[in-house]
């Protein structure tokens, strides 16, 4: 991959899995040799991608190039000036941008396909999905070629420098979530659970690590639930987002169907006791009930059920946490990353001229 440039198309640098993932993609092509420039507008986690010395440039990235022409016509004015060997685009919703540019390009899709998605039928090279089951959605719904998808599930790195106590006696029990807000994670669930427990006389803190379209209601959510005193929404551009995740005693996947994103790899690979909402992709992650705990899909009185259980008994939350590592790390999400990523831009990246 020496000499080729990768420009990912990003929508924003906030704090999302997306962007985590972008973020280790980048890093990994750059290390490789591959120069590397991210079009996106900025956010909060862009000091990140300064430090790691990856270079991005602000750009329009209209989601309807025909609703937005001039918009659309700048940004391949851009694109055609930086000289690409491949674009890589990392949301489904960049898909008719990417279409219109045609340009060679790889097209991620992150979440469940509701609709056709458009592609260029030369310039698409291939199709990354983080699970298998979002990969029938992509193919069905999306009409995307099926031929062309390829299985690149999330893989951050096992922390090695992160220390994590967990249920510290005297202090609150912090409960969190994390992604970006919108209609795919069910924040809102995760808001009236916390009003059920803040009821319970136990102290608990609540996070919602994340921005997105929701962030607005959401805090009036927390306004109009009365729980502002323990319940923060919240986009710090530090720390690291492991960082901020080793610091839960409990962690919860809000995530509605699909898949769990790349914070709920993250939470495990550190132990923190997690809890799943049952979207499909949850099934084959955890062991119910010993590594993890599913939940029914917005039912905020189960879920809140499942927190006060694991807040009672720490002993075996740890053990939970403990197990969901072990088999986390067993797995090898980041080695098979790494692997998938390179053997994906060996083929593709190779067979584009320089």
């Amino acid at each position: 991959m020496t000499g080729s440039r990768v420009l990912f198309l990003h929508t924003t640098l906030s704090l999302s899995g997306a962007t985590a993932r972008l973020l280790r993609m980048a890093k990994l092509l750059s290390e490789a040799g591959t120069r590397v420039t991210v079009l996106s507008e900025p956010g909060s986690r862009s000091d990140a991608f300064r430090d790691a010395d990856i270079e991005v440039l602000p750009a329009e990235l209209p989601l309807r190039p025909i609703a937005q022409p001039f918009a659309a016509l700048r940004t391949r004015r851009l694109v055609t000036e930086l000289e690409p060997s491949v674009l890589h685009v990392t949301s489904e919703r960049l898909a008719p941008l990417a279409a219109f540019l045609a340009r060679p390009y790889v097209l991620e899709v992150q979440r469940e396909v509701r609709e056709q998605l458009p592609y260029h039928p030369t310039a698409l090279r291939a199709v990354i999905v983080p699970a298998e089951t979002l990969l029938e959605s992509a193919v069905n719904r999306g009409r995307l070629p099926r031929d062309r998808v390829r299985v690149i599930g999330h893989g951050p790195k096992p922390p090695e420098d992160i220390a994590r106590a967990g249920f510290v006696a005297g202090e609150p029990i912090r409960v969190g979530c994390a992604g970006r807000l919108d209609g795919e994670h069910a924040t809102g669930v995760f808001l009236d659970a916390a009003r059920r427990l803040a009821l319970s006389g136990t102290p608990y803190l609540f996070f919602v690590f994340g921005e997105g379209p929701l962030e607005e209601r959401l805090r009036r959510q927390v306004r109009e639930l009365a729980i502002a005193d323990c319940a923060t929404i919240t986009a710090p551009a530090a720390p690291t987002t492991a960082e901020l995740l080793a610091r839960l005693d409990i962690y919860v996947s809000c995530v509605q169907d699909g898949a769990p994103g790349w914070f709920a790899h993250e939470a495990l690979l550190l132990g923190v006791p997690s809890i799943f909402s049952a979207a499909r992709g949850s099934l084959s992650l955890i062991l119910d009930g010993e590594s993890g705990i599913l939940v029914e899909r917005g039912n905020p009185a189960k879920l809140a059920a499942a927190i006060e259980g694991l807040a009672a008994n720490p002993l075996a939350a740890r053990e939970m946490g403990l197990r969901g590592r072990q088999l986390q790390v067993a797995a090898r999400p980041a080695d098979r990353f790494d692997e998938g990523l390179n053997a994906l831009y060996e083929e593709f990246v190779g067979s584009v001229p320089v």
